[in-house]
């Protein structure tokens, strides 16, 4: 081989390691959640924005009986639409779901960020109170990613409970 070939082909090698090194915490999915989909399971696909202008969606079905509304704050290397089989059971019992959803995630416009990922969650969380569901009745559930975020926002305002599951200790 050339030594232009080589060298060529270590550049190439080179940016593709840096563009990947660049953000090693978030791989979203960045395909939408078939609709199909999330209606089979009876979700009603909604939408809230964000305080920085960025309108997210996300999966919501009411809670039967006053029972509690649980936000789901899925995992990395997804999106909101693959954990609908996954929380059917909760629904199932009679609880309230909204399956949150990320910038960058699930065909959400925008590039995922640890304060952008806070923002989302607070913008979900202030949908669902503008849909009376009132913190008395708010439960969290963080994925993997989603316990940063589950966390943070249980830092931030009062709720119910919150379900750590697959949390991680540190990111470097």
């Amino acid at each position: 081989m050339s030594k232009p070939a080589r060298t060529s082909g270590r550049s190439w090698l080179c940016l593709v390691i840096l563009a990947t090194a660049c953000n090693p915490v978030f791989h979203p999915d960045t395909e939408p959640p078939s609709a199909a989909v999330a209606r089979g399971a009876g979700f009603a696909e909604i939408t809230y924005r964000t305080a920085d202008g960025l309108t997210l969606s996300a999966l919501h079905r009411e809670a039967a009986g006053g029972l509690p509304t649980i936000v789901y704050f899925h995992g990395n290397a997804g999106h909101h639409g693959h954990r609908a089989g996954l929380i059917q059971p909760y629904h199932d019992a009679g609880y309230g779901v909204l399956l949150a959803s990320y910038r960058g995630y699930g065909g959400n416009p925008g590039s995922p960020a640890e304060a952008g990922l806070y923002t989302d969650g607070r913008a979900a969380l202030d949908w669902l109170a503008a849909n009376r569901v009132p913190p008395s009745r708010t439960v969290l559930y963080g994925e993997s990613l989603g316990t940063g975020v589950a966390v943070q926002m249980a830092v931030e305002r009062p709720v119910a409970a919150i379900v750590l599951q697959s949390p991680f200790t540190s990111v470097v």
